[in-house]
């Protein structure tokens, strides 16, 4: 408490609040008074029972709000993650407020997972080793980083860095270089690195390397033909941008021609082309080291 601070009961206000603990039935019967709000977003409730079923779920002071007559004002999203999680969860509950109250709920500047990172003393480019985080993740479960229907969690993303921060700083020296020289995204860079060094770091290093610096490329070395189409695919340049998956594509495609020594005269992909398999040069028995299968996880679809 503070010196001269006047402090009040909600009850002052006509307000009431409680811990509650809400099971899936519960929240059924919340949901049921659910008839004045936005349309619920599914990456968002998959979001939020991932965490629930990870014990990854806190309890804090965000409470659900719900007016004298039972209108629910806010907390869908929690009370259908339950629901899909098949949990029970404690969570603060407010009854009483008005239903112009509504309109004020929820327009706060949300905190994101980079501020998560840099509130735990991982501050060294949060923004970007947020996003490659997120990358490894889908990586690690679909082979490339098309976005699904789930959301990276700060929990995840905060273990991930406990358990191997110094590996990303390492790739992200070689993603500063390559995003410097030519443009490339750094954040896909940096997870690149990261992911093909688990394969063979000597030639993840080479690889990158070489793609930052153009030394010692020959026509129709894949490293050469990847980094002369980046340059040609600069932000804001006449050509489209192509997005973050179409750049893990080609760059897939010149990591395996490399790997098996083939030369690679252009980046073209046909539209019958397959995807190309980042662990298709991977030695026998690879396995992913234990921070990236703890990061894939299990996915709630």
């Amino acid at each position: 408490m503070i010196d001269g601070m006047v402090c009040k009961p909600l009850s002052a206000y006509g307000l009431q609040a409680w811990i509650v603990d809400i099971t899936p039935e519960i929240a059924a019967e919340m949901l049921k008074c659910n008839t004045h709000n936005r349309l619920p977003r599914k990456t968002t409730i998959l979001h939020y029972a991932r965490q629930m079923i990870a014990d990854d779920w806190m309890m804090t002071a965000e409470a659900i709000h719900v007016t004298n007559d039972g209108l629910l004002l806010n907390g869908q999203h929690r009370l259908l993650a339950i629901i899909k999680a098949n949990t029970t969860v404690p969570i603060l509950v407010i009854w009483g407020l008005s239903r112009e109250a509504q309109d004020l709920l929820d327009h706060g500047d949300k905190r994101r997972i980079s501020d998560t990172l840099t509130m735990n003393e991982f501050a060294t480019d949060a923004k970007t080793t947020a996003a490659a985080i997120g990358h490894i993740r889908r990586m690690a479960i679909q082979g490339r980083v098309e976005r699904g229907n789930w959301k990276l969690t700060d929990a995840e993303a905060k273990r991930f860095m406990r358990s191997d921060a110094d590996g990303l700083y390492a790739s992200m020296v070689y993603a500063r270089d390559v995003a410097r020289e030519t443009k490339y995204p750094r954040s896909l860079a940096c997870a690149l690195h990261y992911m093909l060094a688990c394969i063979d770091r000597t030639d993840a290093n080479q690889f990158f390397g070489h793609f930052a610096t153009g030394d010692l490329l020959v026509t129709g070395d894949p490293v050469r033909t990847l980094r002369e189409w980046t340059i040609r695919h600069p932000p804001g340049g006449r050509n489209e941008r192509p997005k973050d998956t179409h750049f893990c594509r080609v760059t897939l495609k010149a990591w395996n021609a490399y790997r098996r020594n083939k030369s690679l005269k252009s980046m073209s992909i046909s539209a019958t082309e397959i995807y190309p398999d980042w662990l298709k040069t991977a030695p026998k028995g690879f396995e992913l080291p234990l921070a990236v299968k703890e990061l894939a996880g299990e996915s709630v679809s």
